[in-house]
């Protein structure tokens, strides 16, 4: 996916200002995570980890997801003098490659952070650290560009948590969240696909929609193993409110979807609602907040109505209308108990 971003279409690029790692920056904690990178001899301590997605592999040896192995470096290696993430001079380089200056940045986080809220504030600093150093005439190219690093905060915040929930719950917890995390990760491409339709239908704006769903998605899940190393503890973590925008699956207790239900905004305005229905068919329409975790659904061609509750518990579609033939009947429930 990282070799697609580079798709070429220009749209319209929202006005960015530029900022460096100055003082002022280092007053929101920017610089605590990102350092200038020189390269010196002797200067790199890399130490060679998986990811969690391989972990899962590991632990499962029956289950196949296909990630590559990544390095987690305590220094951040230069690239024969590329651009630092943190150049106070040169705006974000787009050809450059800021991975393992991410992940270096994710580790600083963490190890400075007080609670999963300030962890997870963090994680939102830094991603407002690399929109500073974006350019304010950004080709469709460079966004796409940028929006994949964006959701590698994410990718490698949820495997430092993965190490950490390891280490912290018992087997029993580990074997259960286990199973939920590796659905997710065998799922979380034809969760893509249901929730952005294919590819090839999408343009060259869609790299960026791809990255941004799984940056949502991972940040999702990164939520979840939060909760559960809090309660491991015995702390909490309190979710963040639940945005009305999301994906919803039924898997059946399986790593394969079933059903999926997405909510995503109009490309005019409001939201609109995919349902796919496991041996049914296809609803679409709009959707109108109904009040807290609440949607009121009406299809396009107005045949269909109901409403959708949701949270982080996952969502329910209920039909409340039906005039004329339908694919689904007055009264018909469905429920999407998994979250991306």
């Amino acid at each position: 996916m990282k070799r697609k971003i580079y798709c070429a279409l220009a749209i319209t690029a929202a006005f960015l200002t530029l900022a460096g790692c100055d003082k002022g920056d280092a007053e929101q904690g920017w610089s605590s995570e990102f350092e200038p990178v020189t390269e010196t001899a002797g200067s790199q301590n890399e130490q060679q980890t998986t990811t969690e997605q391989e972990k899962t592999e590991q632990t499962a040896a029956d289950q196949t997801t296909g990630d590559q192995t990544t390095e987690a470096t305590q220094e951040a290696p230069a690239d024969n003098g590329a651009v630092s993430i943190c150049d106070e001079t040169t705006p974000f380089d787009y050809a450059s490659d800021y991975t393992e200056e991410i992940k270096v940045a994710v580790e600083r986080a963490v190890a400075g952070a007080t609670s999963f809220e300030d962890e997870f504030a963090k994680m939102q600093e830094i991603h407002e650290h690399i929109t500073s150093r974006r350019s304010d005439d950004e080709n469709q190219a460079e966004m796409n560009v940028v929006s994949f690093y964006y959701y590698q905060i994410w990718d490698a915040e949820l495997n430092n948590l993965w190490d950490r929930f390891t280490q912290t719950v018992d087997d029993a917890t580990k074997e259960r969240v286990l199973a939920d995390q590796r659905a997710w990760n065998v799922m979380k491409e034809d969760a893509a696909l249901e929730a952005l339709g294919p590819q090839e239908e999408g343009g060259s704006i869609y790299p960026l929609l791809y990255n941004s769903f799984m940056e949502d998605s991972t940040k999702v899940r990164c939520y979840f193993l939060a909760k559960e190393m809090a309660a491991a503890k015995g702390d909490s973590f309190t979710m963040p409110k639940k945005s009305v925008l999301g994906s919803y699956v039924d898997n059946q207790g399986t790593d394969s979807i079933y059903s999926c239900l997405s909510v995503t905004e109009s490309w005019e305005s409001g939201y609109i609602a995919k349902a796919t229905l496991h041996g049914i068919g296809e609803l679409e329409g709009t959707v109108e907040e109904a009040g807290d975790g609440v949607l009121s659904f009406a299809s396009d061609d107005d045949s269909v109505k109901g409403t959708i509750t949701y949270g982080w518990d996952g969502a329910v579609l209920e039909i409340t209308e039906v005039n004329g033939d339908s694919v689904v009947s007055l009264g018909d429930k469905f429920e999407f108990p998994m979250v991306f």
